[in-house]
């Protein structure tokens, strides 16, 4: 069981050598983790996670055959000639079964490929929550909460989401991680609308990250990320093969 927990509102917050030895978990719940889970549930075989919409580009052109799936968002929106936008609902089984994607998003692959210096990189939201944290649960290393915030401003789902993953940690750990104050504050935030699914999708809605999904009309991906334990799998980010792959969950 893990000694720690720490909680970073925004990539940014990262510093040289914090997530050293230990297990990283990026959240970007408004949209891409929920979307990256979305797509490994829907059989996709792994997801190239980009910074930028040139790499991507590149990447998908390069592949000698079977090319992938070009997937992401700018402002919100599908980028344009891309397959997918980052919408959790437009990955469906018959668009990415058996297929690869290359995904590159405004916040949610930025914070990831942030993490690359972890032990292991794993990736949460709502829609896994109680996964994630069976799997942390088995895990001696520190773990490290990594929220990728929106435009570099804090945003209340990624810290709503870090309180899930660390309210739930301590309550099936014999003994409590030690957390830091932003984890004891995101803990704080999650137990207001811990037993209300309701006060949660709103919380989701009035956040900047759902406003700006709410003025694009996207209010229906909000209502999917709010959705508890829909998915009983953990991606992870393998940095040395540059993919995402679903991690094996223990019962």
């Amino acid at each position: 069981m893990p000694a720690s927990l720490s909680v970073y509102l925004l990539p940014e917050h990262l510093k040289q050598g914090d997530l050293a030895g230990g297990v990283a978990v990026v959240i970007d719940v408004l949209r891409a983790s929920t979307s990256i889970i979305h797509a490994l549930a829907a059989g996709c075989r792994a997801i190239i996670p980009c910074g930028e919409v040139s790499q991507a580009r590149a990447l998908a052109e390069t592949a000698d055959h079977d090319p992938p799936l070009l997937a992401g968002e700018r402002g919100g929106r599908q980028i344009d000639g891309f397959d997918l936008d980052n919408s959790p609902a437009s990955f469906t089984t018959s668009t990415v079964a058996g297929r690869s994607i290359v995904l590159t998003t405004t916040n949610g692959t930025r914070a990831l490929l942030a993490c690359r210096a972890a032990r292991m990189t794993l990736i949460g939201s709502f829609c896994n929550a109680s996964a994630v944290i069976r799997t942390l649960c088995h895990r001696a290393d520190p773990v490290h909460l990594v929220c990728a915030g929106t435009d570099g401003e804090v945003t209340a789902e990624d810290s709503l989401c870090a309180g899930a993953l660390a309210a739930g940690l301590r309550d099936v750990t014999e003994t409590n991680p030690t957390f830091n104050d932003a984890a004891v504050r995101a803990v704080e935030q999650f137990e207001s609308c811990r037993d209300d699914p309701g006060l949660l999708l709103t919380a989701l809605r009035e956040s900047p990250g759902g406003q700006n999904l709410r003025r694009l009309g996207f209010d229906s991906d909000i209502r999917l990320a709010a959705e508890r334990d829909r998915f009983d799998l953990v991606p992870e980010f393998e940095p040395r093969r540059g993919s995402i792959l679903a991690l094996r969950t223990i019962p």
